[in-house]
């Protein structure tokens, strides 16, 4: 039996409109051939930039090596910008719902669940907003033909998302026999999501030098262990990369008002040349509203200069959340960091191969370069539709990623103990390709590796979660 689960994000594409499925038992999803006892779940992220719907499916006889990713779409803007816009939060909704229904049997509509669940986007805003979008999202959620699951409608606290990323890694070693090492083993691996509005860190824990947060329960082993596990997982807010460089920012200007080595004889503030922008001026959407007063900005592309900010500006909330002797825990194991979300597209941009692990003096190397070029010409490099932020924000992106790579993560300037991920596919994700932490396989399909996945992988499998630490 295969069972489906489809999550949805908030971020914008058209699409036309779409009433009934052309799926139909005996029909492939991403390689598994879908049945009359094929189930499908259907999630919704609200993120902080958009809204992405992901559909993974799995038989229900053997839920966990058979999940895949069926299919996924994102939409924008942010579900947060819709409070009291209920024509506007229905219409991208409709868009995303239409989506799933096109790839959901008709016939099992009634038998796949849907829910949303909000993370940093909703996390960010007031409690009674937050109250507002739930309301209106669970009455479209309600008028579906999925069945609806309210209680898992809700904002998700930063430690479960970050639990999830860790899930995610798991999911992606048992259904496309990608071996996971850790566990007491000789390599732990460590899920780092960088999202836009915060960053998440997990890994096992057996209590020893970083107090857990959670205990799962599985119906499998890992590393012939039986469990229960014990996962230490925190969300840093405010340090995602669109969120982390505002901060930086805003910082940098605020200090530096009053400061004549940074600003013209007239006290301009818009003249002082920010080390972690490309030459050239910084456009005013680019930037938070906080920092209008300031604008037009320019940089001076002064990559390391950049990493005494970060280091100055970025590090101490880390580490206050992180605790020193889980920073400590992390710089003395052999540990290999998955980056997630934000961490393979950064380095995309700064032409960082994904799927093959990387050490803090190559992201120099390509930061020093990429920070002494106009963020236009950046831009130029990549195809239509590229998002320009990600070029206006690759300078301060390479010296963040650096940083936190080995000031919070341990690594050493030369060693290879971080993989950025972004897409697990085809027969390219092998032993050779990610450097012995993992194991050649079968890879038919493709799946995103997202937070999203692992609670895809959770609900499958049947596990139990307890928040055991807050």
């Amino acid at each position: 039996m295969l069972a489906v689960t489809v999550l949805v994000t908030t971020i914008s594409c058209t699409s036309a409109a779409v009433v009934s499925s052309d799926v139909r038992p005996g029909s492939a999803l991403n390689g598994l051939v879908i049945d009359n006892n094929s189930h499908y779940e259907i999630l919704l992220d609200a993120g902080s930039t958009g809204t992405r719907i992901y559909i993974y499916g799995y038989h229900i006889d053997d839920p966990i090596l058979s999940l895949v990713e069926v299919a996924h779409r994102r939409e924008i803007p942010a579900l947060s910008s819709f409070y009291n816009n209920a024509i506007g939060l229905q219409n991208q909704m409709n868009i995303l719902l239409e989506f799933a229904k096109a790839h959901v049997p008709n016939e099992l509509w009634s038998n796949s669940t849907i829910a949303l669940k909000a993370t940093a986007g909703l996390r960010s805003i007031p409690v009674h907003e937050q109250d507002w979008l739930l309301v209106e999202v669970k009455q479209l959620l309600n008028e579906t033909g999925f069945n609806f699951v309210n209680e898992d409608t809700k904002v998700i606290e930063g430690e479960e998302e970050a639990l999830y990323d860790l899930m995610a890694i798991m999911a992606a070693s048992y259904s496309k026999k990608f071996l996971i090492y850790g566990l007491n083993g000789e390599e732990e691996l460590v899920a780092a999501d960088l999202g836009g509005s915060s960053q998440q860190v997990a890994f096992f824990s057996n209590n020893d030098d970083c107090v857990p947060d959670w205990k799962i329960e599985l119906p499998i082993s890992i590393n012939e262990k039986t469990g229960p596990f014990y996962i230490f997982a925190k969300s840093i807010s405010k340090l995602g990369l669109i969120a982390a460089m505002d901060r930086t920012l805003e910082t940098y200007y605020s200090e530096n008002r009053s400061n004549s080595t940074e600003v013209d004889v007239s006290g301009d503030i818009s003249q002082a040349f920010h080390p972690c922008i490309p030459p050239g001026e910084f456009p005013a959407d680019g930037l938070p509203v906080t920092m209008e007063a300031y604008t037009p900005i320019h940089g001076s592309g002064d990559y390391h200069r950049c990493k005494e900010v970060v280091r100055q500006v970025l590090v101490p909330p880390a580490k206050d959340i992180l605790s020193s002797s889980c920073i400590n825990r992390m710089k003395s194991r052999a540990m290999t960091f998955i980056g997630m979300d934000n961490f393979p597209k950064a380095l995309e941009v700064l032409s960082l191969s994904n799927y093959s692990s990387i050490n803090p003096f190559a992201v120099d190397q390509a930061g020093v370069a990429i920070c002494q070029r106009p963020w236009r010409d950046v831009l130029n490099d990549h195809p239509p539709g590229f998002q320009p932020y990600r070029a206006q924000r690759s300078c301060f992106a390479a010296a963040f990623i650096s940083v936190f790579l080995t000031d919070i993560f341990g690594i050493d300037s030369q060693e290879k103990y971080f993989l950025p991920l972004d897409n697990i596919k085809g027969t390219s994700f092998n032993a050779e390709e990610i450097d012995g932490i993992g194991e050649r396989g079968e890879h038919v399909h493709t799946m995103e590796l997202s937070w999203t996945l692992g609670a895809a992988f959770l609900a499958a499998s049947g596990a139990r979660k307890e928040r055991i630490y807050k």
